[in-house]
């Protein structure tokens, strides 16, 4: 019986081709593929149905990763003119990540993202502004020596397939976006603050001020993960949101006591904090799956937790197949998976799962389920594990979780003027 469970895992499935094509299979070959799944729907026998429905969506996968070569081809082709919007600064590297918006008046469709080096003051660019720049682009490139970081890969999943220079320029609009200007207030207000690096890469996802010697710290405690906005920050400041919501709900009157303005209010709360972090892609993936899980609740649907999982690979995979290649994406999808597999089949006794002082053995299984099941993983993408991890996050993580993450949050949404 055809389902949407079904449905999903079956988009999930014909998308993981992608992980292991030396080539792309030809338009010619991609019509095949549709053509014979619209015809195996008609058939009466139910996997084949089922085949068909594979096919069409092996079709679709393979037809967006299709446009992406065609468009770093022909992007990369010749130097050109181009429209477009400053999405990220990087003024120690002298990079700019730009969303390409038009080609000499063409527009481009869907929008593709570069990286630009450039050699003027830094100080000139901020997220936001809009320029007409003369580029000549190039594709990201990787070596192909075992072992080494895959820079291709990282830029295709990543949706920025393109590097290059910047010949020519010319301003259309200088005014920088909100969030930008929201950064620049807060740095003036804590730029004398000894971990303001710190609180820029929890607070809006820049690491560029942190020091040397605190990046070496967390990599080698482990605990590098808790600078990196992923869904654990997004699912802590919708926490923060639910928790707020549900304190104004006390000196409410019961009649206007319900579920829905504490699901808002946190759902709220994670969009807003995901932009403030720059929306990147680990970011942005948490905030639609916890969309997804909203209207579901908001709809009144009873879903259990692996089916919530399943809807989220699937309607990630299928709005863009090439997240497929993304080790965060997979990072983020096992590590949830994992926590499923964990409290389902290995939970602590109830007698320790419902007090208060128990918290701390609660963090201590939880953290011992998530390094025992993600050894494989961490060996496959990073070559190897950290030995102190287990102590250093039991301690960082509830710290970070329990008190940093919601005091930022407050701090970021209810500035206080000096």
């Amino acid at each position: 019986m055809l389902t949407w469970t079904v449905l999903a895992r079956l988009a999930i499935v014909a998308t993981l081709p992608l992980l292991l094509m030396a080539r792309l299979p030809s338009g010619e070959a991609i019509l095949l593929l549709i053509l014979v799944g619209l015809a195996l729907l008609h058939c009466a026998y139910p996997p084949l149905r089922l085949t068909g429905i594979t096919l069409l969506f092996l079709a679709w996968a393979c037809n967006d990763a299709r446009l992406m070569v065609r468009d770093i081809e022909q992007l990369s082709a010749r130097p050109a003119t181009f429209t477009l919007q400053i999405d990220e600064l990087r003024k120690e590297r002298k990079q700019i990540r730009v969303r390409l918006l038009e080609e000499q008046g063409r527009i481009i469709f869907p929008p593709r993202f570069a990286w630009l080096f450039f050699d003027t003051d830094p100080e000139i660019y901020c997220p936001g502004q809009r320029w007409t720049m003369h580029l000549r682009l190039r594709p990201v490139h990787a070596r192909l020596n075992e072992g080494d970081f895959d820079a291709q890969r990282f830029a295709l999943a990543n949706n920025t397939p393109l590097q290059g220079r910047i010949l020519k320029q010319d301003a259309i609009s200088d005014r920088c976006d909100g969030r930008w200007r929201f950064i620049v207030w807060h740095r003036d207000r804590t730029r004398e603050m000894p971990s303001r690096g710190t609180l820029e890469a929890l607070a809006f996802g820049i690491r560029e001020e942190m020091s040397p010697q605190t990046r070496q710290l967390l990599r080698d405690t482990g605990t590098a993960h808790l600078m990196a906005i992923s869904g654990m920050h997004i699912a802590l400041a919708a926490s923060t949101g639910w928790m707020l919501a549900r304190g104004v709900q006390f000196i409410l009157p019961a009649r206007l006591i319900g579920y829905l303005f504490p699901l808002i209010v946190s759902w709220l709360f994670a969009a807003t904090y995901t932009w403030l972090s720059g929306a990147q892609p680990p970011a942005a993936r948490s905030l639609l799956a916890l969309t997804l899980w909203s209207i579901t609740r908001f709809a009144g649907i009873q879903l259990n937790s692996w089916q919530i999982w399943t809807f989220c690979i699937a309607l990630l995979l299928v709005m863009d197949p090439l997240t497929v290649l993304s080790d965060s994406f997979w990072l983020s999808v096992l590590a949830v998976g994992m926590l499923l597999v964990w409290y389902h089949w290995f939970p602590l006794p109830a007698h320790f799962r419902h007090q208060w002082r128990w918290i701390p053995l609660q963090l201590l299984h939880l953290q011992a389920g998530m390094m025992i099941l993600m050894v494989p993983l961490q060996v496959a993408i990073f070559n190897g594990i950290s030995l102190t991890a287990l102590v250093a996050n039991v301690v960082a993580i509830p710290v970070v979780s329990f008190i940093t993450m919601p005091l930022v949050t407050l701090a970021m949404l209810l500035p206080v003027a000096h």
